[in-house]
């Protein structure tokens, strides 16, 4: 089983996401992704906001749980994290 994180970071009463196009379908996200083998959640959830965002991040809380089947990859676990910013520059990640 595979367990991703995702990173609910808000600011002014919005939701901070990413755009994603795959395969001709355009749809958006939170940031995140796989927790590495030996990776503890929030350790992952730091890496991630890095690598993806460029930004440092502060875990808060985890807010909510979701598991689900991907016929190319099994069964996963999501994690959904409140992050708080707390350095780094948006927009600078991969």
């Amino acid at each position: 089983m595979k367990n991703r994180v995702r990173a609910i970071i808000m600011k002014n009463d919005s939701f901070l996401t990413m755009k994603r196009v795959k395969s001709n379908e355009t749809y958006w996200v939170f940031p995140g992704g796989g927790v590495e083998d030996g990776e503890e959640n929030v350790g992952a959830m730091i890496r991630e906001c890095k690598e993806e965002l460029g930004v440092d991040v502060e875990v808060l809380e985890l807010m909510f749980k979701n598991s689900f089947f991907r016929k190319e990859d099994g069964e996963q676990k999501e994690y959904f994290y409140k992050c708080n910013i707390v350095g780094g520059e948006l927009g600078t990640g991969d």
